[in-house]
């Protein structure tokens, strides 16, 4: 499948739709960037610009790697599934939009899902899944960028 099938497919994404709008306006190389395959976990986790595409931050990666996390707390039982995955978010561009998007996901497959309130960094999130003693955590750091 080639990158503009792919933009075809979510050009009909309402979330993303002034984002898609305004990426008619790009040059073509930089569409084709963002849609010519998905964005890939390196060794700091997914890291990616945010835009609209498979190949950057948005609510649907979001929801596909959520997804993906899922499927494999399924895989492992009944327990997994209550102990759980505790949520945190820094301050930075949609980290608390993106970590409620992921909570939503991992409440449509009966996983007990904590979210912080409010921001909290990183060492406080590792304190939390010890005391809450939680099957597995998500740290949700995005980028300035839009």
């Amino acid at each position: 499948m080639t990158w503009n099938n792919e933009w075809n497919k979510w050009i009909n994404y309402r979330e993303l739709k002034s984002e898609l709008k305004k990426m008619n306006d790009v040059a073509e190389c930089e569409r084709e960037d963002a849609f010519y395959k998905q964005l890939e976990f390196g060794t700091g986790g997914m890291r990616g610009e945010l835009s609209a595409g498979p190949n950057r931050m948005n609510i649907y990666s979001i929801r596909k790697v959520t997804a993906g996390l899922a499927k494999y707390i399924e895989r492992n039982g009944i327990e997994p599934k209550r102990r759980g995955v505790v949520i945190a978010y820094d301050s930075r561009h949609q980290s608390s939009e993106f970590a409620l998007e992921a909570a939503k996901t991992l409440g449509m497959h009966g996983i007990k899902t904590y979210v912080f309130q409010e921001l909290r960094p990183t060492p406080e999130l590792s304190f939390a899944v010890r005391y809450l003693r939680v099957y597995a955590s998500n740290m949700i750091t995005t980028s300035n960028r839009e």
